[in-house]
């Protein structure tokens, strides 16, 4: 969600007010502190309440900085956003406004009876979730909460001596993905949307609404913007030689096809250090292969999300068969990495094809679903005959020839 635009009568020719970098910056710094977040999700249980609300509170402020709130409002919208002067301040404006009504949202969540559960989903109502989405990102709250999930398990056991930090368990960027995942489903129902039904309604964007590029673009935002958070706290533990911690991620493939983060080097850097300074170059080599690493797990993220919705667009029965099918391919592959000598199993697990990892990955997937839902395969609610066939639907993802 954005400031509001002018949508102002007609002015008077006499009639002029222009905000100045002064006066503008002094509307910025009152508004960021004027929305009562209780308030905003007391508003009301529609998503439009709260929008609403925010957008009057945000008008009660111009009315204080301006002397006619139709001119405060065609003022706003003649701000030059190329004015170095004026740019950081909308940013700040538009960040405040966002905040506080993805807040209103997390805080107003409505009650289960009151989900939608059935039918279709608007694109009016996909276009609010998703834009919800992208600004609970910017939340200082969300960034805070995805670390704490990476230190959960990167950061658990730590060689002091070689600066090196080591997970037994799941990754750390596999936790943060988790908890992404956690976030859009709770941010879904706090839209009104009950969770595992728009999920479903998710994965039917591409096919119900194919033509409509602006709704494309959004979905492609979201996805990306996800895929980005998780490695936006990969470069919070890895800020480089400006100081501060260096952390360098590898991943590598496991013996089902899958991929996971195996260890992550992490170590104080001091840029005054002498030897900082001597051995620069191999910090900078260090942090290509970050880089690399980061890259990697936001095309491991984003291809896990789309296969995600592959899986939840089928029927129970359609389900059931890929599933049967990918726990045949598990087992012959885990077979198959069994016969090859141990030193030459790194080299093997690269050879996987494309096709056979998005099998291994759906299955995992669907497990880790099962898992969470106490072992029990869980109830997919979609509406009735939206999904399309799913020879289709491979074509563009992958097909597997059986």
């Amino acid at each position: 969600m954005t400031s509001f635009t002018s949508d102002a009568s007609p002015l008077l020719s006499d009639s002029t007010f222009t905000f100045t970098p002064t006066s503008f910056a002094a509307f910025v710094e009152t508004l960021e502190v004027s929305f009562n977040i209780d308030e905003i999700a007391a508003a009301g249980p529609s998503t439009g309440d709260k929008r609403t609300k925010v957008l009057d509170i945000q008008l009660d402020v111009l009315a204080d900085h301006c002397p006619d709130i139709n001119l405060g409002k065609e003022a706003l919208s003649k701000l030059d956003s190329t004015d170095p002067k004026i740019s950081p301040l909308m940013d700040r404006m538009n960040l405040a406004v966002s905040s506080a009504y993805v807040r209103g949202l997390l805080l107003g969540k409505p009650e289960k009876e009151a989900l939608k559960e059935s039918g279709e989903v608007s694109k009016e109502e996909l276009v609010t979730f998703l834009d919800a989405c992208v600004a609970m990102l910017d939340l200082e709250e969300t960034k805070a909460i995805l670390r704490a999930e990476f230190k959960k398990s990167e950061f658990a056991t730590t060689n002091v001596v070689e600066g090196v930090v080591r997970s037994d368990g799941m990754s750390g960027i596999r936790l943060v993905h988790e908890e992404i995942v956690r976030m859009q489903r709770n941010m879904l129902e706090c839209c009104g949307i009950e969770a595992d039904f728009g999920i479903s309604q998710l994965s039917l964007v591409r096919t119900n609404f194919a033509d409509d590029r602006d709704l494309q673009e959004k979905l492609d935002n979201f996805i990306s913007r996800m895929a980005k958070a998780g490695s936006d706290v990969l470069e919070y533990y890895g800020e480089g030689p400006g100081g501060g911690v260096t952390s360098v991620g590898r991943v590598a493939m496991q013996d089902d096809g899958t991929t996971r983060v195996i260890h992550v080097s992490h170590k104080e850097v001091d840029a005054d250090d002498p030897t900082t300074r001597a051995f620069g170059g191999n910090i900078e080599m260090k942090e290509r292969e970050q880089r690399k690493q980061i890259e990697m797990a936001r095309q491991m993220a984003v291809m896990q999300q789309d296969i995600l919705a592959e899986l939840l667009s089928w029927d129970d029965a359609e389900r059931k068969e890929q599933l049967t099918f990918c726990k045949q391919v598990r087992d012959e592959f885990v077979q198959q990495a069994m016969k090859v000598p141990p030193e030459q199993r790194a080299t093997f697990m690269t050879t996987v094809n494309p096709d056979l990892q998005r099998r291994l990955i759906m299955l995992k997937l669907w497990d880790e679903m099962v898992a969470r839902n106490g072992g029990v395969e869980p109830e997919i609610k979609k509406a009735a005959g939206a999904n399309p066939p799913v020879d289709e639907v491979s074509e563009d993802r992958g097909k597997i020839n059986r």
